[in-house]
């Protein structure tokens, strides 16, 4: 039997795998345009635009099936899109994904309908595809749609990563170092007070019932940008862990209501 490798964690490699989940709208799909040499699985082809906008160089991969992504996170588990100087796997969606799953998990109905072990097997499968992002050396962003969902007796909101089951939003949170909530806000137009512009800022350290967590070096909110957030997370490798940082302002109180909290058959 071989010796164990005993490494400091300085040693071993950067696993910066960051979730960002909003509205439609929020800039998230730009946020992945801009990342460090970019490959992007696109699930969504509205999406295609704003990449072509924000970043012409950013290689696109158009995923219609999932063997697509399978092999895209393969090429990027091996070492291939390293080796082509890529730096950031984005998938734009997760929640688009999941969907995928379940048309495929439909597809081999005879009923179209779907049934207690259908749910299970759309959880199982979902795990499954987050698990393959483990063993990919490469740093990740993870785009997925919001859902609000409001709590019948508090009245109080919660905003969590889109997804089928009730479980899987914190589950899928739990494989990503990061999780960063996008949204838009409007501000007063320094140049002409009369008129508001658009803000897009991204939170990781929101309220409870908001969907979020971060790391050492990243601010409560931050701007919209990805290069901006691993080099903060990289100069605050192996120093202590900065004091616990203020709740920032809930983003989401003045957004559209939402319908409200029922519980599922399955999850």
């Amino acid at each position: 039997m071989g010796n164990l490798s005993y490494r400091s964690a300085a040693e071993l490699p950067s696993q910066r795998k960051i979730l960002i989940h909003g509205d439609s709208g929020a800039g998230k799909t730009r946020i992945g345009a801009l990342a460090p040499s970019p490959v992007i699985i696109l699930t969504e082809p509205n999406g295609l635009a704003t990449i072509q906008s924000a970043n012409p160089d950013a290689i696109v991969v158009e995923a219609t099936d999932l063997k697509t992504v399978t092999q895209v996170l393969k090429d990027a588990s091996d070492g291939h899109l390293a080796s082509m100087g890529r730096k950031t796997l984005v998938l734009d969606s997760l929640t688009e994904l999941q969907r995928m799953i379940r048309d495929d998990i439909l597809a081999s109905k005879s009923g179209g309908t779907f049934s207690l072990q259908d749910w299970g097997l759309l959880t199982d499968r979902t795990r499954k595809l987050i698990r393959l992002l483990r063993n990919v050396r490469m740093d990740i962003l993870a785009i997925a749609l919001s859902q609000h969902e409001t709590e019948e007796s508090t009245g109080l909101r919660h905003v969590t990563p889109m997804f089928e089951g009730r479980k899987i939003p914190n589950e899928i949170a739990g494989y990503f170092s990061a999780v960063g909530y996008a949204f838009k806000q409007y501000a007063e137009d320094p140049s002409n007070p009369e008129q508001k512009v658009v803000q897009h800022r991204v939170l990781f350290g929101g309220p409870q019932h908001i969907l979020c967590k971060t790391l050492p070096g990243l601010q409560a909110i931050e701007e919209p940008d990805l290069g901006s957030w691993l080099q903060k997370i990289q100069d605050s490798t192996g120093a202590e862990a900065p004091p616990q940082q203020a709740v920032a302002e809930d983003p989401t109180l003045s957004a559209k209501p939402t319908r409200r909290r029922r519980s599922r058959s399955a999850s």
